[in-house]
Order: C-alpha cells, then structure tokens, then sequence
C-alpha cells in the first residue's frame, strides 16, 4: 500500500555453521583430496621417514586448507530470505553477499546428493538463472540457491518458487536395459518422466542428481540418437533452456518411448508457452 510500511522479510533457511562444516567435509571433493594425497604421503613417508616429510606435507596442508576455508567462508551466515521481489540470498564471512532472484527468473532446478551425503540426509539445490541481476549470480556460487540442507528445506524452497505444482508427482520411468552399455553402473538409478508441469530426469549412482524444467521455460525438447543408439534402438531426450546452466536430459530410452514423449512434450509445451507456475 503506497505510504506503508515496506513488507518484513521472511528467513526461510538458516544454515548452522556446524551443518556447513559438515558437508564440505563430507563432499565428493574432499574424498578425492584424501584419495589423491594420502596415498601417495604415505608412501613417501615410509621411504625417507615421517619427520623428513614435513616440509612437503604441511605447503600442501595448507594450500588444500585455504580452499576449504575460503569455501567454507563464502556461504558462512547462509541465510533465504523471501522477499516482496523474490527470493534473497545472503551470506559471506569476511565479505558479505546479498542479492535477490525473482523466481520467474528461474528456469531450472537441480537437487544433488552425493553418496556420504545420503548417509547423512542432505541435499545442494543448484538452479539455472537467466538474467539474474547482479555479478554474484554470474558465477558458480550464484546459482547455488541452498548449499546444504534437510529434505524439508528443499521442499521448503520448491514450494516458494512453485506454490501451485510439485515434481514429486511425475512418474518416473526406467530407462532401456540397453542403456547399461553407456551407463554400466548407474543404470538402476536412472529414470525420467513429465506430467503437464514438468519435465524430470534423475540420474547418477555416486553422484545422485534431481533434474526438475517447467515446460514453460523451455525454449524447445530434442530428441537425438547416435550410432551407439540406432544400434541399440535408443535415444536421448533432452530440454533447452535460455539458461544453460540446469538442462535434464536423459540417454537409454527405447526409442518407441522417446518417440511418444517427444510428441508429447512438444504438445505440453505450446500449451504452457508463457504461462507462470
């Protein structure tokens, strides 16, 4: 109302410093820091002695150190916020950042979890983000709407970008046995489907992922087949988006499926074309 008092913000999330702390220690990256350094120091160690090593072992401590703090310190003080113009991040230690995304803005979501981090019950929500106003949002950090959390703060932050439609309702399909020749261990885990809202892909064994497109931000669906597919009598289906920084897509489907879905999805999107969810 003109002459009011301007609309409160409303925390959404908070990320305790703890809970960070925790997931940059459990990620996939530190896995392959230990995997890569441990070894290879050891053996060292047992050639010219555990005290002759230090001065090789503490540069490299402290350079991998200095990664993770610098990670650690850029989404310290993580706060969502909504706000009368969307969405607003912010977080920083030693330099703050704020910004605000509109949601219609966003045109995809991708939920990730790798393996300990299902163990742990947590989950990153990157999005793909076009026009998104501001530098911070032009880079990496910028598309990372929740660095770590719960299953309840995901639908939490779903549920603010799209209140009258949720993913969990697509039925996911299996991909073709076919496609264990491209995929020979994520196979099991990979599926897909779209209802009239969404397109969905899930795929990844180590690495779980979540691919969620509205039909309405997508510019067009592609339907393409390489010779490994013609031979194997499948296809991949996939979604093009203004934004590419989130496009599902998926391999391995039999190719009669792929056909159907295709037609499908281009019907969905010519009537969702410039709607809002």
């Amino acid at each position: 109302m003109p002459g009011g008092a301007p609309t409160a913000e409303q925390v959404l999330i908070k990320i305790p410093p703890k809970e960070l702390v925790i997931s940059v220690f459990a990620s996939l990256e530190m896995l392959l820091v230990l995997v890569g350094l441990v070894p290879p120091y050891v053996i060292y160690a047992l050639i010219v002695g555990p005290w002759n090593m230090l001065p090789a072992l503490v540069p490299a401590l402290l350079a991998v150190g200095a990664v993770y703090v610098r990670g650690i310190g850029k989404q310290w003080n993580y706060q969502l916020l909504k706000s009368p113009s969307g969405l607003r991040i912010s977080r920083g230690l030693t330099q703050l950042s704020s910004y605000s995304i509109p949601a219609k803005r966003i045109q995809a979501i991708e939920i990730s979890q790798p393996l300990i981090w299902r163990v742990l019950g947590i989950y990153k929500v990157r999005a793909g983000i076009i026009g998104s106003g501001g530098e911070k949002a032009e880079d990496a950090e910028g598309h990372v709407l929740l660095p770590v959390g719960s299953w309840d703060e995901v639908v939490m932050l779903l549920r603010e970008l799209w209140p009258h439609a949720w993913f969990g309702d697509v039925q996911l399909q299996h991909v073709s046995r076919s496609a264990r020749w491209f995929h020979p261990f994520a196979r099991p885990f990979m599926g897909w489907g779209y209802n009239s809202m969404f397109f969905v892909v899930k795929h990844g064994w180590w690495f779980r992922k979540y691919c969620i497109v509205p039909h309405s931000k997508v510019q067009a669906y592609q339907l393409r087949r390489g010779p490994f597919d013609r031979r194997l009598n499948t296809a991949k289906l996939g979604s093009k988006t203004p934004e590419h920084e989130v496009e599902p897509s998926i391999s391995g489907i039999p190719i009669a499926d792929a056909q159907r879905a295709f037609a499908d999805l281009s019907g969905l999107l010519m009537h969702n074309e410039g709607k809002l969810i």
